[in-house]
């Protein structure tokens, strides 16, 4: 997935890449475009969320993230890392989730979470990463807990929870 924004719209979906050029980044590429590139990589280096595998260049002040993550989690965080630099005007996402979701390593997560009661979480995974938890959940506490281990599981990009809190009405729930 190849998503391009400008920093003050990281939160919102991304278009195309919008920079202004035709021409690839190395021959482009100025003393202050490397000197960005390297700040940008001590910046992703010292997050401990995102991998060593990810590799940042710059131009013009944008930055382009490539190489690969485990978790849609490790994406948001090299983002937010790299868009925290001073002198970055955006950031282009060329990384790679390497992991398809499966219900099985969402169902492993919920598991393991031990303020979750698994049994009661149904699981539903798209082809898309989006996962869709269904059930009862027996406090708020538990119902937050599931969302979390879910978004923990490998390829998962998105997390609908639709979770009841045992209880309440399904008015009174949000599914998030």
């Amino acid at each position: 997935m190849k998503n391009s924004r400008p920093l003050e719209s990281l939160a919102e979906p991304a278009a195309a890449d919008i920079r202004p050029s035709n021409e690839s980044a190395s021959q482009l590429a100025t003393p202050a475009d490397t000197d960005l590139a390297a700040r940008v990589t001590v910046a992703l280096r010292r997050h401990l969320w995102v991998p060593n595998a990810v590799t940042a260049q710059a131009e013009a002040g944008w930055i382009t993230l490539s190489g690969s993550v485990g978790r849609e989690y490790q994406r948001n965080a090299a983002h937010k890392a790299a868009g925290a630099v001073p002198g970055v005007r955006g950031v282009t996402d060329a990384m790679v989730l390497l992991h398809d979701p499966i219900a099985e390593d969402v169902k492993t997560a919920l598991h393991e979470d031990r303020e979750v009661e698994d049994a009661l979480v149904k699981v539903e995974v798209r082809s898309d990463g989006t996962v869709t938890l269904t059930g009862v959940a027996t406090s708020r506490s538990e119902r937050e807990a599931a969302g979390w281990a879910a978004w923990r599981a490998p390829g998962v990009t998105h997390v609908l929870n639709h979770l009841v809190v045992k209880g309440q009405s399904m008015l009174h729930t949000s599914p998030h």
